[in-house]
């Protein structure tokens, strides 16, 4: 008895050595106790999706944009709205199964004033069905879900060998994707098994529904991609489905549409990828047009 237990206590030392490190670096903030900035940085590249749960839950806002990695620049400035009541919830490489989702939970947590969501056409398909907001929930709201999340053992591993072994090691490496092979990976990912989207249709506009009773904002806008990725809807014939996906958005909300042909979608040189425009200035432009309507 006596051998079952020092070996049950050798093998809880470890586990118990890493709860209490969870507990002392609480990576995502989940006691929100310990903020970090360099810690935030580096959870947020780890599990940005885990992050903005549980950040968002200890500071709820009123006013929201929701969205891929493309509307993760928007700040509050872009909106009229100060710091104190704007959370930006975009999600990198995000699923409208997923934006739709996180729109519910937050309703459960305040009452909004005004929602933004960026959407594209590649989002609004049946085949994408991503959703990686029920482990992040469970490992908000549960510490035991918290501290066996991969990623949080991933972030403390990560920010001990930055601070204390001063570890240049990147998290992650920047796309480097040559622009044929990323405009490749959206034609077979998104437009060459598109399916017209029934189910999403109803799910926004119940969120439509919902805003018009609550008398919140709500503002749809489809961020710009650049020509080559329109010149794959014309390939796939997808043409009037597009058209389609834009009308079914102007029914329900304020609708803003940049992904248009223009200069700016015209210019290679202003894009980080095909679907990722690197032009701060742009960017402003259409923050400067949602906001003064």
């Amino acid at each position: 008895m006596k051998k079952y237990l020092k070996r049950l206590t050798l093998f809880s030392l470890p586990l118990l050595a890493y709860f209490l490190a969870v507990l002392i670096f609480d990576p995502f903030n989940f006691f929100n106790f310990n903020r970090n900035e360099s810690k935030d940085k580096i959870a947020y590249e780890v599990d940005h999706v885990l992050w903005n749960c549980i950040n968002f839950k200890n500071s709820p806002k009123q006013v929201i944009i929701l969205g891929d990695s493309r509307v993760t620049g928007f700040s509050n400035e872009c909106v009229n709205a100060s710091e104190n009541e704007f959370f930006n919830m975009g999600f990198n490489g995000t699923s409208l199964q997923e934006i739709i989702d996180i729109f519910w939970d937050i309703t459960e947590r305040v009452k909004l004033k005004e929602v933004y969501i960026g959407i594209g056409f590649h989002e609004y398909n049946s085949m994408q069905s991503l959703n990686r907001l029920n482990k992040a929930c469970s490992s908000r709201d549960n510490f035991l879900s918290y501290s066996l999340n991969k990623s949080t053992f991933k972030t403390i591993a990560y920010y001990i060998q930055k601070k204390y072994f001063k570890s240049k090691q990147k998290i992650r490496k920047k796309h480097t994707k040559q622009w044929n092979k990323a405009l490749n990976f959206i034609d077979r990912t998104y437009y060459q098994n598109y399916k017209y989207p029934e189910h999403y249709f109803i799910q926004l506009n119940k969120i439509s529904q919902y805003c018009k009773k609550n008398k919140i904002r709500l503002v749809f806008f489809i961020p710009p991609n650049h020509r080559d990725v329109q010149k794959l809807v014309e390939k796939n014939n997808l043409l009037e489905l597009q058209v389609r996906f834009k009308n079914d958005l102007k029914k329900m909300g304020e609708f803003y549409d940049f992904d248009i042909e223009s200069e700016i979608t015209k210019d290679q040189t202003k894009y980080e990828d095909p679907f990722h425009l690197d032009d701060k200035m742009y960017t402003n432009e259409m923050c400067s047009i949602i906001s003064s309507h």
